[in-house]
């Protein structure tokens, strides 16, 4: 279901507007500022949440690409004396809570997103938001998330070093979350 837009926004029952939030409230990231809809590239895409994690899963399953050049893209790069980036070929490498990790995140006015994978677990995590305040803390939302998939000596770790969601939600805590947020 992914496409990149090249003109004017279409309202579709399929495309979450997004929001930015300031001392007034909540209100259209696009109001009162700079129209983004025609910007196609890094910020014309709408995807999903199943396509961001199906292009997570391809990093293991190589369906698309060749296995050799999906694990360079995973492979931090060299930078000689200046020692590794925490970059492979267009995704971050890194280490979490022990574990390797590759992902991505990004936003723009009204979004932010953020898709990490664990490819020891073989477990991938995509959160898509339609806040655009959110781009500081996406990440650290993606591995709260994934930590309540991943046993606990490989949690993630939080930015004070202990380890984020070592308590999984209760049902209860799940369940006042449900509903349709405008």
């Amino acid at each position: 279901q992914s496409s990149f837009r090249g003109g004017p926004i279409a309202i579709s029952q399929h495309h979450a507007l997004g929001y930015h939030r300031d001392d007034r409230g909540f209100h259209l990231a696009r109001a009162g500022g700079v129209d983004t809809s025609a910007i196609v590239g890094n910020s014309g895409l709408f995807t999903t949440v199943g396509d961001v994690l199906r292009f997570a899963q391809n990093l293991g399953d190589a369906r698309v690409g060749s296995a050799d050049h999906l694990n360079a893209m995973q492979t931090a790069v060299t930078l000689g004396e200046n020692g590794t980036s925490p970059w492979g070929l267009g995704v971050e490498v890194g280490v979490d809570g022990g574990l390797k990790t590759v992902g991505h995140g990004g936003g723009d006015r009204g979004i932010a997103a953020y898709v990490i994978r664990y490819p020891a677990h073989d477990l991938n995590v995509a959160v898509l938001c339609n806040l655009d305040n959110l781009n500081a803390v996406v990440g650290a939302l993606a591995r709260r998330v994934a930590a309540v998939y991943l046993p606990a000596r490989s949690r993630p770790q939080s930015p004070d070093g202990s380890a984020a969601g070592t308590e999984p939600p209760s049902v209860a805590d799940l369940a006042s979350k449900t509903g349709l947020y405008r």
